[in-house]
């Protein structure tokens, strides 16, 4: 078995637990009630799992999770929010952390748990399924900027709820104005640099290092291809 931090089963029952999957490492808690922008995004993810695992697992983000890793301690408790197809959290795991994946798509989830070799849950950002102050870290890798603004204050404060103080953060966003859609449905909430430091702020975070991307495509529908990558620590 691996070790997992345990899930808060005060949480309300109606938002955050429920049952493990039996016969993997996934464990699954109910979500909180979808919003519109959301719904075409979790069903791309749901539906393009193995396609967007074969797309990511080979990009590496070791440029951030060094630093990130270098503030842990040894063998520390780490939730990786919006693991994806588990590359990061492979990372992790075989860094030595005590890691601990949570995504909201169950096959991708699947898949993570399988790349990595760590535990999975299957859960909503808005309302993470641990106890308060049982990470040491945690990680949300292009994972917040698929909630509509007003809930990703929810998230990050869900994020401070079950970090330690002074922990670590990790948060990457794309840059830009308002908010757009991709090609394939998928709504993102875009950040200026000032933007994501106040939030970050208000959520009760430090910043430490923030940095902005060079394009990585050409801008559109006021994206400009570029990233807002950030390491923060709990106050």
């Amino acid at each position: 078995m691996h070790n997992c931090p345990p899930i808060d089963r005060e949480r309300p029952a109606n938002s955050c637990y429920n049952q493990s999957l039996t016969g993997t490492t996934t464990m699954r808690v109910p979500h909180q009630h979808p919003h519109t922008e959301m719904t075409d995004t979790w069903a791309f993810y749901d539906r393009q799992a193995a396609q967007y695992a074969e797309a990511t697992l080979s990009q590496s983000m070791e440029r951030w999770l060094s630093p990130f890793t270098a503030r842990l301690p040894a063998r520390a408790p780490v939730v990786d929010l919006g693991c994806g197809a588990g590359r990061d959290l492979k990372f992790l795991r075989a860094a030595g952390f005590a890691a601990v994946g949570l995504d909201r798509s169950e096959p991708l989830a699947r898949i993570a748990g399988r790349h990595s070799n760590a535990p999975v849950v299957v859960g909503d950002l808005r309302c993470v399924p641990f106890a308060d102050s049982v990470f040491a870290g945690a990680w949300a890798a292009a994972s917040l900027l698929h909630l509509p603004r007003p809930l990703i204050a929810i998230a990050l404060a869900e994020a401070y709820r079950v970090l330690r103080s002074g922990s670590v953060l990790f948060v990457s966003v794309k840059h830009g104005r308002g908010v757009i859609r991709d090609r394939s449905g998928r709504f993102f909430t875009l950040f200026e640099l000032d933007e994501l430091r106040a939030a970050l702020i208000a959520a009760g975070f430090r910043p430490l290092d923030m940095t902005l991307s060079e394009p990585d495509s050409v801008e559109t529908n006021r994206g400009t291809g570029r990233w807002i990558s950030c390491l923060a620590t709990r106050t």
